[in-house]
C-alpha cells in the first residue's frame, strides 16, 4: 500500500478490526490444521511490517495505530526505574513516569561521544557500546537515524543473521513528570535516546518477545556490537574478574593496540561496591563498581583515557594506569567501527 492507501484504511477500520488484525500478527500458536504450520510473524518480520506501517501513517493517525498495534512500543513496566515509582495507573506510575515527545532535535551539531548521556535505565554495556562507536566514527551512527515525514524516528539496527533493518518508532520518550527524558540523551539532541529505544524494542537475550527498556539493563557490552555494527566483539582479556589485583592477561598495550587499529573498545568494572569507596581520590565520581567504560584514547606513558556513559559534563573522562587497571577494571572487549 502506499502512504495515502495506507493512512485510508487506518482512518476507515475500526479499533476492534485493527486489534484483530494485531493479533493475527503476534500469535505464532499452530494454526490446528496441521502439526507444521504456524499464525501470525515470526517477531522479526513482524517488527518490520509494523516498522513500515508505522512509517506510513498520517500524524492524525498515530494514536490509533499505536493503540492497535501496541508492540510498536517497547514496555518501560519492567525496569528498576518505572519500579521505583510504585503502582501503575494509566500509563503512568506515582512518580509520573510517563511517554512524552522530545523538545530537541535529533541533531544539534552531528554526532559525538560527548552527545551520549545515560541517565536512569541500567544499560550502561549498551551506552558505552554507543558512544565509543560514536567516537570512532560519528559518521556511520547519523547516517544510521532519520526522521519520517509523518515525525516517527527510523534507527537502523543489525539482526543476528547480519542483515540491517530499520526499527520505526514513534518520537515519544519514557519521561518524568514534568517532560524531561529519563533515558540516555544527548546534550540538547536526542539522537541517541532513539538508539536506546530502538535497541529496547529488538533486544531479547532469552527469546522473550516482549521488548522493554527492562530487557536491556545489566549485560555484557560485547553484545551490543552485533546490534549496531551486524559483526561480533571480541574479548581482549582472558582472566575476567578474578578477584582484587588477581586478573591475568590485562595488558594495556593490547587494548592500545584494539583501539589504534580503529575498533572501539569497553572495559567493565566488578560488581565491588568497596571499589566505590577505595578508588583513587582524582576520579572523584567517575568511577562505579558493576558499571561499563569506554576507551577515549591513551597519554603518551601508556595510560589508558576512560569515558563514563553517564556524560562528560559531570563525568569528566579518568586517566587509568595498568596497576590501576588491574585492581578496578576487567573485561576488556572491542568491536569494529565500520
Amino acid at each position: 500500500l502506499t502512504a495515502a492507501e495506507l493512512d485510508s484504511f487506518v482512518t476507515k477500520a475500526s479499533p476492534e478490526d485493527l486489534a484483530f488484525y494485531n493479533q493475527l500478527l503476534t500469535c505464532t500458536d499452530d494454526s490446528g490444521w496441521n502439526p507444521f504450520d504456524d499464525n501470525g510473524l515470526p517477531e522479526g518480520r513482524r517488527r518490520d511490517t509494523l516498522s513500515l506501517m508505522l512509517s506510513k501513517v498520517s500524524p492524525e493517525n498515530l494514536a490509533k495505530f499505536t493503540a492497535a498495534f501496541p508492540g510498536v512500543q517497547p514496555t518501560f513496566t519492567n525496569t528498576d526505574a518505572y519500579e521505583a515509582g510504585g503502582n501503575s495507573q494509566n500509563g503512568q506510575t506515582n512518580n509520573g513516569i510517563h511517554w512524552a515527545p522530545p523538545s530537541d532535535p535529533l541533531f544539534q551539531d552531528g554526532v559525538s561521544a560527548d552527545d551520549v548521556n545515560q541517565r536512569q535505565f541500567g544499560d550502561c554495556w549498551y551506552v558505552a557500546s554507543l558512544a565509543g562507536l560514536a567516537q570512532k566514527d560519528p559518521a556511520f551512527v547519523q547516517e544510521g537515524i532519520k526522521q519520517n515525514p509523518n515525525g516517527t524516528v527510523s534507527v537502523r539496527v543489525w539482526d543476528k543473521e547480519g542483515n540491517y533493518h530499520w526499527v520505526t518508532m514513534t518520537a515519544d520518550l519514557p519521561s518524568d513528570q514534568n517532560g524531561n527524558p529519563i533515558g540516555t540523551y544527548g546534550n540538547g539532541e536526542s539522537w541517541p535516546a532513539y538508539y536506546e529505544k530502538a535497541f529496547a524494542m529488538v533486544y531479547s537475550d532469552d527469546g522473550d518477545d516482549e521488548r522493554g527498556y527492562g530487557g536491556i539493563e545489566g549485560d555484557d557490552p560485547k553484545k551490543s556490537a552485533p546490534y549496531l555494527t551486524g559483526k561480533e566483539g571480541e574479548d581482549l582479556t582472558t582472566g575476567g574478574f578474578l578477584g582484587i589485583g588477581e586478573h591475568e592477561d590485562k595488558s594495556l598495550e593490547s587494548l592500545k593496540e584494539a583501539y589504534s587499529s580503529g575498533k572501539v573498545v569497553t572495559v567493565s568494572t566488578p560488581a565491588d561496591e568497596g571499589l566505590d569507596k577505595n578508588h583513587p581520590a582524582e576520579w572523584g565520581n567517575t568511577y562505579h563498581s558493576n558499571h561499563a567504560y569506554y576507551v577515549r584514547g591513551f597519554t603518551d606513558d601508556g595510560k589508558v583515557i576512560l569515558g563514563n556513559p553517564w556524560g562528560v559534563s559531570g563525568y569528566p573522562p579518568i586517566t587509568v594506569s595498568q596497576e590501576q587497571f588491574n585492581k578496578y577494571f576487567g573485561n576488556a572487549e572491542a568491536f569494529d567501527a565500520p
